[in-house]
């Protein structure tokens, strides 16, 4: 096989590069006096199975377009539907999604006439704004600060009648109750009471063992 010297390429000069378009040639003044071309140029097949997909009904059944970006073809598409769907009666709407409070797991859905989606979207962004700008503000007011220091004061009455109560019922078994540290946190611990000293529950067995307490008395 034969390998042949590629030909030379002629350098071009920067206007050369640029289309210029004679103004001359166009018979109007504005686009305003031309009439908009019907449909999508060079496309006929893809406006046929756009039709073909718009007037199938039954469940189950998508229109998938794609194509390149910034080519027009979101607002050729919309057009196309506008004059697609009053000849099959076809009402389109918009579904959103919400959450569901009582089960994240199964959203909300709820369905807008075509259009008022995007308008609830709006709205519920306006409304997140205004809580969080407004809520803060609320709980520092002295209305319901004072609501909640009496709230907070009832609790802790109703807390300190149930404990109390509670010390007592374990005071009639020679227990009592106190608190244990472990590592960084205080919590809660039933001791039992020998000699009038509190000992941990775990230690009745070896005390037992020890004959230091009767397996009566434990």
């Amino acid at each position: 096989m034969t390998l042949h010297k590629a030909p030379k390429h002629i350098p071009l000069k920067p206007e050369q590069l640029k289309l210029k378009c004679d103004t001359k040639c166009f018979k109007f003044d504005t686009t305003d006096s031309i009439t908009p071309i019907e449909g999508i140029v060079g496309q006929e097949r893809a406006i046929k199975a756009l039709k073909i997909g718009i007037d199938i009904e039954g469940p189950g059944y998508n229109t998938f377009i794609t194509g390149l970006s910034g080519t027009g073809k979101q607002t050729s598409i919309k057009k196309l539907l506008k004059e697609f769907l009053p000849n099959n009666g076809i009402k389109l709407s918009d579904y959103a999604y919400v959450n569901n409070f009582r089960d994240s797991d199964h959203p909300s859905l709820l369905i807008f006439p075509a259009g008022q989606g995007r308008t609830f979207k709006a709205d519920i962004k306006k409304c997140i704004k205004f809580l969080q700008e407004n809520i803060p503000q609320i709980l520092e007011r002295e209305p319901f600060l004072s609501e909640r220091k009496s709230l907070a004061k009832d609790y802790n009455k109703q807390q300190q009648t149930l404990l109390a109560n509670f010390e007592k019922k374990l005071k009639k078994d020679n227990l009592t109750l106190g608190q244990i540290k472990t590592e960084e946190v205080t919590r809660p611990e039933i001791f039992a009471v020998i000699n009038d000293q509190p000992v941990y529950i775990q230690q009745l067995t070896e005390l037992v063992q020890k004959k230091e307490l009767s397996e009566k008395d434990a």
